[in-house]
């Protein structure tokens, strides 16, 4: 895969776990006396200091989440591959080693089973940190707009997760059947 798209997702990543990880901070640290004037002139340096912590925090984000999922990615795993003689990690290797689109695509599915799994685990975190935010008055009491909000952050963890599972047995069962097809080229061969 393409090195500026594994930034890129990692960096998507991180910038959405930004969002918790500041309103923790906020929910613990006591911030008034920073000024936002303190920043002026100082934008540029600023933007690159979070895009590289975002950067950072996105890899940490990505193995949690990549620990967390493990147990159901497993299961998946082992629904989906019809091979079962084979480990996975030998059909991935044989697949990356042939010169055919399925590679790509295959990496695509990978790219995109990143994402929705760290959102899902992202966007719960957000909420945490909302409802503790809120608890701790920042935002005001609780009211309708607190809830709504909640219930469209479980909405959002609930379609991600559900995008994650999907993707995950699709992955499974196209590596299982470029494996077999790969095979069976090369022992016509």
């Amino acid at each position: 895969m393409a090195t500026t798209v594994v930034f890129v997702e990692i960096l998507i990543i991180g910038l959405q776990a930004l969002i918790w990880f500041v309103l923790f901070f906020i929910a613990l640290v006591d911030l008034s006396w920073i000024s936002l004037n303190t920043f002026k002139g100082w934008e540029n340096l600023t933007t690159l200091l979070i895009l590289a912590f975002s950067y950072t925090l996105g890899i940490i984000v990505d193995r949690i989440a990549d620990t967390l999922f493990s147990p159901l990615d497993n299961k998946i795993c082992g629904n989906a591959i019809t091979n079962k003689t084979v480990p996975v990690w030998k059909m991935r290797l044989f697949i990356m080693t042939q010169d055919n689109g399925i590679t790509k695509y295959l990496e695509y599915i990978r790219s995109r089973l990143r994402i929705a799994r760290s959102t899902t685990l992202n966007i719960a975190l957000i909420i945490i940190s909302f409802i503790v935010n809120n608890i701790n008055g920042l935002f005001g009491q609780f009211n309708w707009i607190t809830v709504f909000g909640v219930f469209v952050g479980i909405a959002v963890v609930t379609l991600s997760f559900f995008s994650w599972r999907s993707m995950t047995r699709n992955y499974y069962e196209r590596l299982s059947q470029a494996y077999g097809v790969s095979i069976e080229k090369k022992l016509k061969k």
